[in-house]
């Protein structure tokens, strides 16, 4: 049996609801067809005025865990919600600001501490 069109809606609505309360809550708010609202002042930019820099909604902390590199992951105090990935760790590509990435070769070795 197959869904009707209205299951599809509604668990389409379910699933996309916190999204664009999340998207409300940072400040991104859509007015009209191609057109995104300032959330700085509620105004939208006419053609080629810069908007400003895009700021990030959260900091992983890679830039002050660089003293990492080169040393060997099991001598480091691994941050809680680091993802630690290993030479045959398998990973999504979703990019995630808030999320720490610490990346480490075959005999343990960090090589990458990073975003996303």
């Amino acid at each position: 049996m197959t869904p009707s069109f209205k299951a599809i809606a509604a668990a389409l609505l379910v699933t996309l609801t916190p999204l664009a309360a999340s998207a409300q809550s940072i400040g991104i708010g859509h007015t009209g067809p191609g057109s995104w609202q300032n959330s700085i002042n509620g105004t939208l930019p006419t053609p080629g005025q810069s908007v400003g820099t895009p700021v990030l909604v959260t900091d992983c902390g890679a830039a002050r865990l660089q003293d990492f590199l080169g040393r060997n992951i099991r001598h480091i105090t691994v941050p809680a919600r680091a993802r630690v990935i290993g030479p045959d760790t398998i990973v999504t590509f979703d990019y995630r600001t808030d999320r720490l990435n610490i990346a480490y070769e075959g005999y343990g070795t960090i090589t990458r501490v990073y975003c996303g």
